[in-house]
């Protein structure tokens, strides 16, 4: 299969030949005046200016000239009807074809369209990864994706409670996540952690660094979800109601896990499920979705938080499916998903499929919401440690969430690897040397 570069590899390919689309002097990107589509615009023009080190103008009108690299946004019409105009499977939930998108290339222009801003992001993503660097300008080849993930939560778990990272560190992160069509940022703090302090400052308002990476990687269409730990002793019982209410009433997402590291909470058993079962309560009424560890799954169940959220490590646990009959929507985290465990190679990640183990374990796939990567805290709090955790398994496990395992071939997901390691050099991100 030639993903003409993309990684995750898209659904639907079709190369052309011909001249390629060049990024000249004279490229613009065209834009209609729907500000979440204005906001791709000036990312979409600000990444091609940095290939180029040519500034790229944004504009609202398309004169038809060639170099406009146009993205629209299709209105009026119904989701299935949409979907049908892009090319795509009319039939695709609404979690999916939010992110579907068509991009089609030829050597005058490129036309970018999607049903939302999140597909007009996911597009910009792969039109970057087509961009051939040359002189005396780079290129991208002909061609037309149609394109669309298959698990709605592609999710990436970091741990900040022992090592905080610096906001530029985190935002360098979202941007990583952005490029391989990650979704979902998912936050584990303490109540006393130093770099958000109870997501809160004196006033009352949300802690500056907290709103600045909410709005940094929003505009990327990631949703940054927090984790408040309160399965262990770092928050106590007299300020959950508070804390939580409070993260609940202020994150974008609308979803707060509540819990605390994974060993942990499994450790402490029927303990953590009566202390996350007051928990969920409490994120509920301030009008978020609860998120949990499994270890909470009866205490959730009872309380009667349909739709609630359960990150799930081991599938084959037997109160998972009385979970599910309750509501529960799972998250998957199976150990091979955990960056923590250098044991596992690259490729055992990239053809992992935790659908699969569900499965077989007899979860109905309506269940699953998606899958999410485990980083925890051993990036140390550095930029160096936080890449070298996370290069370059996280794009191995980003296409088995996005596209399925074996939805191509290893030598094409190294060879597309390759030239991603290279864009993240020129990003300036300490890429690991490559082991292989």
């Amino acid at each position: 299969m030639d993903a003409l570069g993309i990684l995750p590899a898209p659904v639907t390919v079709r190369p052309a030949p011909g001249h390629p689309f060049l990024l000249t002097p004279d490229v613009r990107v065209v834009v209609g005046e729907e500000p979440d589509a204005v906001a791709v615009a000036v990312l979409v023009a600000a990444r091609i200016g940095h290939l180029t080190e040519v500034p790229v103008a944004v504009v609202h009108t398309d004169d038809g000239a060639p170099g406009s690299i146009v993205l629209r946004l299709l209105g009026g019409q119904d989701v299935p009807s949409a979907l049908t105009t892009l090319g795509a499977d009319p039939a695709l939930p609404d979690g999916l074809a939010a992110e579907a998108y068509r991009l089609t290339v030829d050597e005058h222009r490129v036309e970018v369209v999607a049903l939302s801003a999140a597909g007009l992001v996911r597009a910009a993503a792969s039109l970057l990864q087509m961009a051939v660097p040359a002189a005396p300008w780079p290129y991208v080849r002909g061609g037309t994706v149609v394109d669309h993930p298959r698990l709605a939560w592609r999710g990436l778990l970091v741990d900040v409670s022992d090592h905080p990272l610096a906001l530029p560190d985190a935002q360098a992160l979202v941007n990583v996540m952005a490029t391989v069509k990650l979704n979902v940022l998912h936050i584990r703090v303490a109540d006393t952690v130093a770099w958000l302090p109870d997501f809160l400052d004196e006033a009352g308002e949300v802690a500056g660094a907290f709103a600045e990476l909410q709005a940094y990687a929003t505009a990327r269409q990631i949703a940054v979800v927090p984790e408040i730990d309160v399965a262990g002793e770092a928050l106590p019982d007299a300020r959950t109601a508070e804390v939580l209410g409070r993260v609940a009433a202020t994150t974008r997402a609308h979803v707060v896990h509540v819990g605390g590291r994974p060993a942990a909470a499994d450790e402490v058993g029927r303990g953590c499920g009566e202390r996350i079962g007051r928990a969920a309560d409490d994120v509920a009424a301030a009008g978020a979705v609860v998120m949990a560890w499994q270890c909470a799954a009866s205490a959730l169940g009872a309380g009667g938080h349909l739709g609630h959220l359960l990150q799930v490590r081991d599938v084959a646990d037997p109160a998972l499916g009385p979970a599910v009959a309750q509501g529960a929507v799972l998250v998957l985290s199976p150990p091979v998903l955990d960056l923590g465990d250098r044991a596992v190679s690259l490729r055992e990640r990239w053809e992992a499929d935790p659908l699969a183990l569900a499965g077989a374990a007899g979860l109905p796939r309506e269940a699953v919401r998606g899958v999410e990567v485990v980083l925890g805290g051993v990036h140390g709090g550095t930029r160096e440690g936080l890449f070298a955790a996370l290069l370059p398994d996280l794009a191995a496990v980003a296409e088995a969430a996005w596209s399925g395992a074996g939805a191509t071939s290893w030598s094409s997901f190294a060879a597309r690897l390759a030239a991603e390691r290279a864009r993240w050099a020129h990003l300036g991100l300490p890429v690991p040397p490559d082991a292989d």
